[in-house]
């Protein structure tokens, strides 16, 4: 029988859950080679910052709830915090999430909507824990940019939401996925992204939804500065390596489950049929499998349980994907040979 548990005990589960889950960086594959070409572009940065000349660029576009933001995460985590620590011995007292707030040679800017060259302005700004990222005009805000790129010692920005440098959008589905954007946008937030390359302050990582690349391509100057486009599509099924890249993350993210003493057992995200469930429940992207797993956790602890099971995961998709329109059917309802694995 499960055990009764309170509402304040309900809240403070959830509150736990959610802390452990934004501080798990599981490795995969695209993510590694993300992370190899990071390293690149900063080692290349360090050794010609003072050269004056152009910085190039990284893109990594992929669909919502694909682990993009994550990539950036776990690079911050489990690559710059250590060498940061292995220069100053001391900050290792310090709190892994605080200090990768705090540590300035990767900046992640989530772009504001409707960004305009101001605006980006103020979002660098804010990324940087400039006391008034607002205040000034839109000369003054890049030119505190500059100056904190220069002091700060930024080795690389990543530019999230790539797709706000769009005017408007015209449609979008409602599972958010389809967006057609207005292609007579104006560029000048484009424009500014590219005069910071050819002024060669710091190397850039665009990041976005798949029609972003658009945007970002649309320019012959932006393209010619393009290092590389960083593969982050979803895993597919029908690929043997790729469906076993998804049924290893799956194992880790239990095993990481269990160590960090939520479970007494690693949850059965690999037992039997339930990968091939929740990758039609996902639809193969690693954040939204987090995000049902996750769900999943919740549920299973308040309901006093320190075992998750099938029931939970099947209650989370109900919740997370069916709930919320992603899904019209529980891929854990259907028949074997009805789930649709590409």
């Amino acid at each position: 029988m499960n055990k009764i548990v309170s509402p304040s005990n309900i809240a403070m589960i959830t509150s736990a859950v959610w802390t452990t889950f934004e501080s798990l960086h599981i490795t995969h594959d695209a993510l590694a080679k993300a992370h190899e070409q990071f390293d690149a572009v900063r080692l290349a940065h360090a050794k010609t910052k003072n050269n004056g000349k152009p910085r190039r660029c990284l893109c990594i576009f992929a669909p919502s709830h694909s682990g993009k933001s994550h990539t950036v995460s776990s690079y911050i985590h489990n690559t710059v915090l250590p060498r940061l620590v292995a220069e100053d011995p001391s900050l290792a007292a310090m709190d892994a999430d605080e200090l990768a707030r705090k540590q300035k040679k990767v900046v992640h800017v989530t772009l504001s909507a409707q960004a305009t060259p101001k605006s980006l302005a103020t979002d660098i700004l804010i990324a940087f824990e400039d006391p008034n990222p607002d205040k000034g005009t839109k000369q003054s805000l890049w030119g505190r940019v500059y100056k904190l790129i220069r002091d700060l010692g930024v080795e690389m920005l990543v530019i999230d939401e790539v797709q706000h440098l769009a005017n408007k959008r015209i449609k979008m589905s409602a599972t958010g996925d389809q967006i057609v954007f207005d292609h007579s946008r104006d560029q000048n937030v484009a424009d500014t992204l590219k005069v910071m390359m050819i002024r060669g302050s710091v190397p850039l990582v665009f990041m976005g939804i798949l029609q972003a690349r658009d945007l970002v391509m649309a320019s012959t100057q932006f393209k010619g500065r393009v290092l590389d486009e960083i593969e982050f599509e979803t895993p597919r099924w029908a690929v043997e390596k790729e469906r076993l890249d998804f049924m290893s993350f799956c194992g880790r993210l239990a095993l990481k489950l269990k160590e960090t003493g939520l479970f007494e057992e690693p949850p059965p995200l690999v037992n039997d049929d339930i990968p091939s469930r929740l990758y039609v429940a996902s639809r193969g992207r690693l954040g939204l499998l987090c995000r049902i797993v996750e769900k999943a956790t919740i549920l299973a602890l308040s309901r006093g349980n320190k075992v998750l099971t099938r029931k939970d995961l099947e209650e989370a998709v109900d919740i997370i994907i069916v709930g919320r329109g992603e899904l019209a059917e529980n891929p854990f309802h259907a028949a074997p040979k009805s789930l649709e694995l590409v």
